[in-house]
């Protein structure tokens, strides 16, 4: 048992909202933001026959932004990978050929292989929720259930953003080969189980982060954003810590 003149919770947005269904009254569904994500792989033609270049890393060796509505809100972030990282037999295994004939093919195609991943914003909506569900197998006895289902605005302007994306990287002679879409969840980027609201309602955040309904209780990392953007949080995550960590630094002992 620990004793605190307050209390700030931090542990990740899923870890936080299973606290918070834990400790207060009630199991409603809380909301849930995650990344749309995409991947496709591509050949670039020019690269056809070459020999894969010795000093590339596995990371990102491209970024590339799209702002459809060039207001700075709703844009896609791509990240272009190479494929000197991985390893040959992962490509062999994939082609519908026996070993020997797989083998010579990506031999010669390895290094013209691009892997485009595909980030999308997220806002709240009615089929993207969390609840608290009986596990008799966990310690605590409960576990987190997700329902995630975008809306068929949201799949349509994804479409329309992959399609855009792609057609771009065509033009420069990289050609996508087909469209992958990872589950819900694949990019690991959650946020806004316990949105910030000014009214104050049950199972939401004050600006200050102060849990609605409790004294001395506040969340600290993305459980309280309304939206998310394609691109990491790390950064904003890390802002938005320090800024609620300052202002209860600043405040007085509570009675």
């Amino acid at each position: 048992t620990f004793r605190a003149r307050r209390l700030v919770l931090c542990g990740g947005t899923l870890g936080t909202a299973r606290i918070v269904l834990r400790s207060l009254p009630g199991d409603p569904d809380l909301p849930l933001l995650s990344n749309g994500y995409c991947i496709a792989p591509c050949l670039h033609l020019r690269m056809l026959g070459r020999v894969l270049e010795r000093h590339r890393t596995s990371l990102g060796q491209l970024e590339l932004f799209l702002d459809p509505g060039r207001g700075g809100l709703d844009v896609r972030m791509v990240s272009l990978y190479t494929y000197r990282s991985l390893l040959l037999f992962k490509l062999i295994k994939e082609v519908p050929f026996a070993l020997a004939d797989g083998r010579v093919l990506m031999q010669a195609l390895a290094s013209a292989i691009v892997l485009a991943t595909i980030n999308h914003p997220d806002h709240a909506a009615p089929g993207k929720f969390v609840r608290r569900v009986r596990d008799q197998d966990a310690p605590t006895g409960d576990a987190l259930a997700v329902e995630f289902a975008f809306t068929a605005h949201e799949l349509r302007d994804n479409d329309r953003a992959e399609r855009s994306i792609l057609s771009a990287l065509a033009r420069l002679g990289c050609f996508a080969l087909k469209r992958q879409h990872l589950r819900a969840g694949s990019t690991v980027h959650y946020a806004g189980t316990l949105p910030y609201d000014d009214a104050g309602a049950p199972f939401t955040l004050a600006r200050d982060g102060q849990l609605a309904g409790t004294r001395r209780v506040f969340v600290a990392d993305g459980s309280g954003f309304r939206y998310l953007p394609a691109n990491g949080l790390t950064l904003t995550l890390m802002a938005n810590a320090h800024r609620i960590a300052s202002a209860l630094c600043g405040r007085a002992d509570d009675d």
